[in-house]
């Protein structure tokens, strides 16, 4: 099952990859293409994250890619107000949201760190 699970990963990151550097190469000056980079790095931290053992990352990495995984809510919210919305910028409204999400996410990690009890991300149980 973990070659599997590696080859269906590494699949799912290369696709990602190159997405973002398409991304970049043809979309970074318009807002949408910016939102989609932004969406595309935390789908990518959170398959690292979300990896099996025997190829996780270290603590102090999980830890910082928690940070990351936690913004990507916001960051598809703000993917899909630029596509919705006519004249579509990222305002105080738009930042405000991003801080208090992130900010009730990072007690989470805290409470990693300490041992207390909290959810597992991970989908299959083997």
């Amino acid at each position: 099952m973990l070659f599997l699970d590696l080859l269906i990963r590494f699949a799912a990151v290369g696709v990602l990859i190159s997405m973002v550097l398409l991304l970049l190469r043809d979309a970074r000056h318009i807002i949408q293409g910016r939102c989609a980079i932004l969406l595309c790095l935390t789908m990518m931290a959170s398959m690292m994250l979300q990896s099996a053992e025997p190829i996780a990352p270290p603590m102090f990495l999980r830890y910082l890619l928690w940070v990351v995984v936690i913004s990507s809510n916001v960051f598809f919210w703000w993917f899909c107000l630029s596509l919705f919305e006519d004249d579509f910028r990222l305002g105080p409204r738009e930042w405000a949201v991003f801080a208090l999400w992130t900010a009730t996410g990072i007690p989470m990690i805290f409470n990693q760190i300490n041992g207390a009890p909290s959810f597992d991300l991970s989908l299959i149980h083997i």
